[in-house]
Protein backbone atom coordinates (compact mmCIF):
# COMPACT_ATOMS: atom_id res chain seq x y z
CA UNK A 1 0.00 0.00 0.00
CA UNK A 2 2.59 2.37 1.06
CA UNK A 3 4.68 1.38 -2.58
CA UNK A 4 1.64 2.37 -4.57
CA UNK A 5 1.28 5.79 -2.29
CA UNK A 6 4.37 6.21 -3.21
CA UNK A 7 4.60 5.60 -6.85
CA UNK A 8 1.15 7.60 -7.41
CA UNK A 9 2.71 10.71 -5.45
CA UNK A 10 5.69 10.78 -7.61
CA UNK A 11 3.53 9.96 -10.64
CA UNK A 12 1.64 14.18 -9.52
CA UNK A 13 4.59 15.31 -8.80
CA UNK A 14 6.32 14.61 -11.98
CA UNK A 15 3.46 15.72 -13.77
CA UNK A 16 3.32 19.03 -12.09
CA UNK A 17 6.94 19.64 -13.49
CA UNK A 18 6.02 18.85 -16.54
CA UNK A 19 3.26 20.96 -17.36
CA UNK A 20 5.27 24.01 -15.10
CA UNK A 21 7.92 23.27 -17.81
CA UNK A 22 5.81 23.16 -21.24
CA UNK A 23 4.31 27.01 -20.24
CA UNK A 24 7.84 27.89 -19.09
CA UNK A 25 9.33 30.20 -22.34
CA UNK A 26 13.08 28.86 -22.20
CA UNK A 27 14.54 32.12 -22.58
CA UNK A 28 12.40 33.97 -20.00
CA UNK A 29 9.99 35.42 -22.53
CA UNK A 30 6.92 33.68 -23.63
CA UNK A 31 5.79 34.75 -27.56
CA UNK A 32 3.24 34.63 -29.63
CA UNK A 33 4.92 35.75 -32.87
CA UNK A 34 8.14 37.55 -33.69
CA UNK A 35 6.86 41.03 -32.36
CA UNK A 36 7.00 39.80 -29.05
CA UNK A 37 10.35 39.32 -29.11
CA UNK A 38 11.97 42.58 -28.91
CA UNK A 39 16.06 41.27 -29.30
CA UNK A 40 16.40 41.15 -32.97
CA UNK A 41 18.58 38.24 -32.01
CA UNK A 42 15.29 36.73 -31.18
CA UNK A 43 12.51 34.76 -32.72
CA UNK A 44 9.64 33.21 -32.07
CA UNK A 45 9.69 29.45 -31.96
CA UNK A 46 5.69 28.60 -32.37
CA UNK A 47 6.22 25.14 -31.06
CA UNK A 48 7.62 26.06 -27.69
CA UNK A 49 5.70 29.57 -27.20
CA UNK A 50 9.14 31.04 -26.49
CA UNK A 51 11.73 33.83 -27.90
CA UNK A 52 14.84 31.68 -29.06
CA UNK A 53 17.75 33.40 -29.40
CA UNK A 54 20.68 32.49 -31.54
CA UNK A 55 24.40 33.12 -31.77
CA UNK A 56 26.07 34.45 -35.21
CA UNK A 57 23.40 33.54 -38.51
CA UNK A 58 19.47 33.14 -37.00
CA UNK A 59 19.15 29.59 -38.21
CA UNK A 60 15.40 30.39 -39.03
CA UNK A 61 15.50 30.30 -42.58
CA UNK A 62 14.71 27.09 -44.81
CA UNK A 63 16.27 27.79 -47.68
CA UNK A 64 19.11 30.18 -46.37
CA UNK A 65 19.97 33.70 -47.53
CA UNK A 66 22.55 34.70 -50.31
CA UNK A 67 25.84 35.60 -49.54
CA UNK A 68 25.24 39.40 -49.38
CA UNK A 69 22.17 38.59 -46.87
CA UNK A 70 21.81 37.66 -43.26
CA UNK A 71 18.63 35.88 -41.51
CA UNK A 72 17.17 37.29 -39.21
CA UNK A 73 13.24 36.16 -38.02
CA UNK A 74 12.45 33.95 -40.95
CA UNK A 75 13.52 36.35 -43.42
CA UNK A 76 16.68 37.21 -45.34
CA UNK A 77 17.93 40.91 -44.88
CA UNK A 78 20.93 42.60 -46.67
CA UNK A 79 24.27 42.06 -45.35
CA UNK A 80 25.90 45.46 -46.49
CA UNK A 81 24.64 49.24 -46.13
CA UNK A 82 27.43 50.87 -48.36
CA UNK A 83 30.63 50.17 -50.54
CA UNK A 84 33.43 52.62 -50.70
CA UNK A 85 36.69 53.23 -52.75
CA UNK A 86 39.94 53.63 -50.43
CA UNK A 87 42.23 54.08 -52.94
CA UNK A 88 43.10 56.01 -55.52
CA UNK A 89 42.28 59.19 -54.38
CA UNK A 90 40.11 61.23 -56.24
CA UNK A 91 42.53 63.14 -58.60
CA UNK A 92 45.26 60.47 -58.84
CA UNK A 93 47.22 59.90 -62.24
CA UNK A 94 46.90 56.21 -62.18
CA UNK A 95 48.58 53.74 -65.07
CA UNK A 96 46.52 51.42 -67.41
CA UNK A 97 46.58 48.49 -64.70
CA UNK A 98 44.56 50.24 -61.47
CA UNK A 99 45.04 48.49 -58.20
CA UNK A 100 41.61 49.63 -56.71
CA UNK A 101 40.99 49.24 -52.75
CA UNK A 102 37.27 48.97 -51.44
CA UNK A 103 35.94 48.74 -47.85
CA UNK A 104 32.38 47.42 -47.38
CA UNK A 105 29.87 48.44 -44.38
CA UNK A 106 27.83 45.85 -42.39
CA UNK A 107 24.00 46.76 -42.36
CA UNK A 108 23.61 46.79 -38.43
CA UNK A 109 25.52 44.57 -35.48
CA UNK A 110 23.67 41.64 -36.33
CA UNK A 111 25.49 41.88 -40.24
CA UNK A 112 28.57 42.78 -38.50
CA UNK A 113 28.82 40.56 -36.07
CA UNK A 114 27.97 37.31 -38.43
CA UNK A 115 29.74 35.51 -40.75
CA UNK A 116 30.13 37.14 -43.81
CA UNK A 117 30.16 34.47 -46.51
CA UNK A 118 31.76 34.99 -50.01
CA UNK A 119 30.28 37.85 -52.13
CA UNK A 120 31.00 39.92 -55.67
CA UNK A 121 32.34 43.06 -55.52
CA UNK A 122 31.65 44.41 -59.41
CA UNK A 123 34.65 47.26 -60.14
CA UNK A 124 34.22 49.51 -63.14
CA UNK A 125 36.09 52.23 -64.90
CA UNK A 126 34.43 54.23 -67.34
CA UNK A 127 35.38 57.85 -68.72
CA UNK A 128 33.87 60.95 -67.65
CA UNK A 129 32.58 61.32 -71.52
CA UNK A 130 30.57 58.02 -71.67
CA UNK A 131 32.74 56.26 -73.59
CA UNK A 132 34.68 52.85 -72.90
CA UNK A 133 33.69 50.73 -69.83
CA UNK A 134 36.10 48.11 -67.89
CA UNK A 135 34.59 46.10 -65.33
CA UNK A 136 36.30 42.94 -62.83
CA UNK A 137 34.75 40.68 -60.69
CA UNK A 138 36.08 40.29 -57.47
CA UNK A 139 35.24 37.60 -54.95
CA UNK A 140 35.57 38.01 -51.38
CA UNK A 141 34.28 37.11 -47.62
CA UNK A 142 36.14 39.76 -45.64
CA UNK A 143 34.97 43.70 -45.45
CA UNK A 144 38.25 44.92 -47.34
CA UNK A 145 39.76 43.87 -50.45
CA UNK A 146 42.03 44.96 -53.37
CA UNK A 147 41.52 43.97 -57.01
CA UNK A 148 43.34 45.78 -60.30
CA UNK A 149 40.89 46.98 -62.88
CA UNK A 150 42.60 47.33 -66.57
CA UNK A 151 41.69 50.86 -68.47
CA UNK A 152 43.74 50.29 -71.40
CA UNK A 153 44.14 52.18 -74.06
CA UNK A 154 42.75 55.33 -72.74
CA UNK A 155 44.53 58.38 -71.81
CA UNK A 156 41.47 59.94 -70.06
CA UNK A 157 39.62 60.82 -67.24
CA UNK A 158 38.15 57.77 -65.74
CA UNK A 159 35.34 57.40 -63.18
CA UNK A 160 35.93 54.36 -60.93
CA UNK A 161 32.79 52.34 -59.18
CA UNK A 162 32.41 49.51 -57.15
CA UNK A 163 29.02 47.25 -56.28
CA UNK A 164 28.39 44.63 -54.46
CA UNK A 165 26.42 42.26 -56.42
CA UNK A 166 22.66 41.27 -56.97
CA UNK A 167 22.06 44.34 -54.80
CA UNK A 168 21.65 47.96 -55.08
CA UNK A 169 24.94 49.38 -52.95
CA UNK A 170 27.06 51.73 -55.31
CA UNK A 171 29.94 53.50 -54.46
CA UNK A 172 30.15 57.26 -55.30
CA UNK A 173 32.28 57.58 -58.21
CA UNK A 174 36.14 58.35 -57.78
CA UNK A 175 37.93 60.28 -60.56
CA UNK A 176 41.20 59.66 -61.99
CA UNK A 177 43.29 60.53 -64.77
CA UNK A 178 44.55 57.55 -66.53
CA UNK A 179 48.23 58.36 -68.23
CA UNK A 180 49.15 54.97 -70.19
CA UNK A 181 53.01 55.98 -69.66
CA UNK A 182 52.77 55.01 -66.35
Amino acid sequence: MRTVALGIAAIGAAAAISSASCVQPVNGRQCFSDFDCPNLREYCELSLDSCITWVDEDPSCNGGCAPHEYCSRRACWPRFSAIQLTSPDAGAVVGPLISVAYAVTPKDEIAAASAVHTFEVELTARREDGGGISSTLHSSDALTGTSTIIAGGVDASVLLGASIGFTSVVSEPVPVLVDQTR
